[in-house]
């Protein structure tokens, strides 16, 4: 071994001693730095810039003008002449004239006034006018037998008239269907009756049911005389044949295959044909 080589020991004690002496190095380096005394914060200069910030806020000039810092000026409304029926209200209202409110001259006027009566010339002329004159009938001869005449009202659909060139059709073009199902033409109920109360389409009467109601019809159609009486007046009591809209009419009637059902019933009391 070399008489420089340290033993072990030596060597670990060496080590421990220079440790030591960094902490106390250490220590007193912080204490020294902790001791030293800081500068003070200035406040007076912060003073003197906020002071000198406000001269500068002074000295600019005002961002409004005089004219908009004015107050504005009241709006006057224009004073209305009070009429007579404002007057009248308000000194009732008020209690201040003893004497009632009195009416417009005008709404006196128009009160007092009565509805002028028609003038002789204008009655002599109503008098004078016509009354509507009925039209002109030809009545027609009605089975009075039962079995000739129940009161039972077949229909048929309008549909089936499919030639354009009868009349049959050319009618149902111009007609329409009401809300219980009836065809109907000008006013008149669509019909089709025996060729002893007409033979062509287009022809009017007036039917009366035997508790005298009565409606206006008109040929739509005209049955065939082989399916009518040796008169041509009915088939097994039926004279009265309504075309319908068949998809439009009640059930009931669709069961029964009856009108009357739908407030015709009754047998038929009277058939006059409209000249």
């Amino acid at each position: 071994m070399s008489k420089y080589t340290a033993s072990t020991p030596q060597l670990l004690l060496s080590r421990r001693l220079s440790l030591l002496l960094l902490l106390l190095l250490i220590f007193t380096c912080c204490s020294a730095f902790t001791n030293t005394t800081m500068p003070e914060f200035n406040t007076d200069s912060l003073n003197a810039d906020a002071s000198q910030q406000q001269t500068l806020k002074l000295s600019l000039p005002p961002i409004y003008s005089e004219a908009d810092l004015r107050q504005p000026s009241p709006i006057t409304m224009p004073e209305l002449e009070p009429t007579t029926e404002t007057t009248s209200a308000t000194e009732a209202a008020a209690g201040d004239s003893p004497t009632p409110a009195q009416p417009s001259t005008t709404e006196t006027a128009d009160s007092a006034t009565p509805a002028e009566p028609a003038t002789a010339t204008e009655a002599t002329v109503a008098a004078n006018q016509p009354a509507p004159a009925e039209p002109a009938t030809k009545a027609l001869a009605v089975p009075t037998a039962y079995s000739a005449n129940t009161g039972f009202k077949s229909y048929m659909d309008y549909r089936v008239l499919t030639n354009p060139r009868t009349g049959q059709y050319a009618l149902q073009q111009k007609a329409y269907t009401d809300e219980q199902g009836f065809r109907i033409y000008d006013g008149c109920y669509m019909v089709a009756l025996g060729t002893y109360y007409s033979q062509s389409v287009g022809q009017r009467f007036r039917i009366t049911l035997e508790d005298g109601r009565s409606f206006m019809a008109i040929t739509g159609d005209i049955k065939s005389d082989a399916h009518t009486d040796s008169l041509h007046q009915h088939r097994h009591g039926n004279i009265v044949e309504f075309i319908v809209d068949q998809r439009r009419i009640s059930k009931t009637c669709r069961r029964m295959g009856d009108m009357s059902y739908a407030g015709f019933s009754g047998r038929i009391l009277s058939i006059e044909k409209i000249l």
